[in-house]
């Protein structure tokens, strides 16, 4: 016998890349209620089990989505190539400690984000 459960609703309210809020708006369509009672997303399961899958290299690419940054604006400000922002985004090179706390001092990340 289906039963329906009302579970407390998720408010998004964050600079997220408009990517990203396409593709959550695209999938959870049916699940997207407005004027709920919401509750803090980082107060969710689903964000603290996104948070531990994500990578220095996701991190660094929400944050300079978020603020809308290029790969060579970013690149600049470390002396990096833009290809080599990229390589960093997907994973094929590790950001270094030097590298990684001027970028966690321009995004205000931690810099344990970018390590």
């Amino acid at each position: 016998m289906p039963v329906a459960v009302k579970t407390r609703h998720t408010n998004i309210a964050f600079n997220a890349p408009a990517v990203v809020l396409k593709e959550i708006k695209a999938r959870y369509a049916l699940y997207i209620v407005e004027n709920e009672e919401s509750v803090d997303i980082t107060e969710t399961d689903w964000y603290r089990d996104m948070e531990t899958r994500m990578k220095p290299g996701d991190y660094l690419r929400a944050v300079r989505e978020a603020q809308g940054k290029t790969l060579r604006e970013v690149g600049e400000l470390v002396g990096a190539t833009p290809q080599h922002v990229h390589d960093w985004e997907a994973g094929l090179r590790g950001i270094g400690k030097e590298k990684a706390k001027v970028l966690a001092g321009f995004f205000k990340l931690p810099v344990e984000r970018l390590i």
